[in-house]
């Protein structure tokens, strides 16, 4: 069982580093690529091979961010804005370390927490998971995203509610009616993430003329770059404490959570570019990310996409998870072995490849623009690919693209936070609506 434990997290973080460095290919793609591979594992394995991809994606999704500012998810859109700033003020090191030293940090604590609380979990999903008091939740973030930001506040609410009715074109799900389509079979879809956001917040950015010099960086001296860390460590440990509280949100757990940290640590920073605000976004999205495990693993409930496919194919094999069978099966080593192992190779493998990528960046420094935007570009078409929707990706794209230039002088993020949240957002209030009010 150890044997295979560590094999599966050796293969699983494989996919993560090579995924969070891809632009759009996420955790739910990635494990559809291995599909016929995940069907063929016993239950530890999967388990171990997916705590592998996601914990070395968070890690490596960071470099492309911080050094490219392109998007790899949702949850990395802080260290774009934050990380890619301070990478063109030459603090590109600085910010990977930290980024680094915060998700591991995040990573130890998170795990310790969820030991220490293990003989309450059943008291604390069953309150969590109350419609009402995600509501509540929800309303604490919109709050803090109006009143917190770039923008003055009438602005930041104009952005979200054109996010929020953005993000509700298509079908719902809730309800089963459709919402702005026009009878357009794609618009039934609604509108794809990642063409949207590579066109609205990547898309402008490459028209601006950047001093790629300021890139490189002397990395042989890493000390002053951990010392910045332990400085400003609080700033972590905040965002690690906010991903353990948001992370049980369904669906949207690291979106919620890194946005709302760096939205937080931005304020009290009141600085442009702010590492204590890239630090507790990355801290946050990290275990945010070990938190949405815990439904999953406890009870057997998804909250994610890439989770949901994960239960199928327990599902297809025959599987059952929940904390009963994690205990009688004697499982629990295992996980917060391949939990350990992937914390270390995370810690390991970011600073080296962020050095390897730092030289490639700054020997194709002339035409990185060119580059950065054909590689978006395929992987838009790749994306719509799978979807078979091809000209609807590379629409959507030039829409939000002309979108975007005219949004440039503008903080774009309340408008992509209310897209993101929109449908569960709705189902909440709908729900909690039904129950509590009539």
């Amino acid at each position: 069982m150890v044997e295979s434990a560590l094999i599966n997290t050796l293969l699983g973080s494989l996919l993560g580093a090579i995924a969070g460095m891809v632009p759009g290919s996420g955790l739910l793609v990635s494990l559809l690529l291995v599909y016929p591979y995940l069907v063929s594992l016993d239950l530890v394995s999967l388990l171990c091979f997916y705590i592998g991809l996601a914990n070395l994606a968070q890690y490596t999704g960071s470099i492309t961010a911080i050094h490219f500012g392109i998007p790899g998810e949702s949850n990395s859109l802080p260290a774009v804005i934050e990380g890619h700033a301070l990478s063109k003020q030459g603090k590109s090191h600085t910010a990977i370390v930290g980024t680094a030293l915060a998700s591991t940090l995040s990573a130890v604590i998170s795990v310790f927490f969820l030991i220490a609380i293990s003989p309450f979990y059943q008291s604390i999903f069953s309150m969590f998971y109350k419609s009402i008091n995600q509501l509540i939740v929800f309303v604490m973030a919109i709050c803090i995203f109006v009143l917190i930001g770039k923008n003055n506040w009438k602005d930041n609410l104009l952005l979200m509610l054109a996010g929020f009715v953005i993000g509700k074109i298509g079908m719902n799900d809730y309800t089963g009616s459709y919402f702005l389509t026009f009878n357009n079979l794609y618009l039934s879809a609604g509108i794809p993430f990642f063409p949207m956001i590579v066109g609205l917040l990547v898309f402008p950015q490459l028209f601006k003329k950047y001093d790629f010099d300021a890139t490189t960086q002397n990395i042989s001296n890493i000390w002053p770059s951990i010392k910045l860390f332990v400085k400003n460590m609080h700033y972590a440990i905040m965002g690690t404490l906010t991903g353990i509280f948001l992370g049980l949100i369904p669906a949207i757990s690291t979106v919620l959570s890194t946005n709302v940290s760096h939205k937080i640590a931005k304020k009290l920073d009141q600085q442009d570019p702010s590492y204590r605000a890239l630090i507790s976004a990355e801290a946050s999205n990290n275990s945010a990310v070990l938190m949405t495990l815990m439904p999953l693993l406890l009870l057997g409930i998804p909250i994610t996409g890439s989770e949901a496919l994960l239960v199928a194919v327990m599902e297809r094999n025959l599987f059952d998870l929940n904390w009963t069978v994690l205990r009688t099966q004697g499982l629990i080593p295992s996980l917060l072995l391949s939990v350990s192992i992937a914390t270390f190779l995370g810690l390991l493998v970011s600073w080296p490849m962020a050095n390897v990528l730092c030289k490639f960046f700054n020997s194709i420094k002339k035409h990185i623009n060119l580059l950065i935007f054909l590689m978006l570009f395929v992987c838009i078409v790749f994306a719509g690919w799978l979807d078979s929707s091809v000209v609807y990706y590379v629409i959507v794209f030039a829409v939000f693209g002309a979108l975007g230039w005219c949004l440039k002088k503008y903080d774009v993020l309340p408008f992509i936070f209310l897209f993101l949240i929109q449908a569960r957002l709705e189902s909440v209030a709908i729900i909690s609506y039904n129950l509590y009010v009539q």
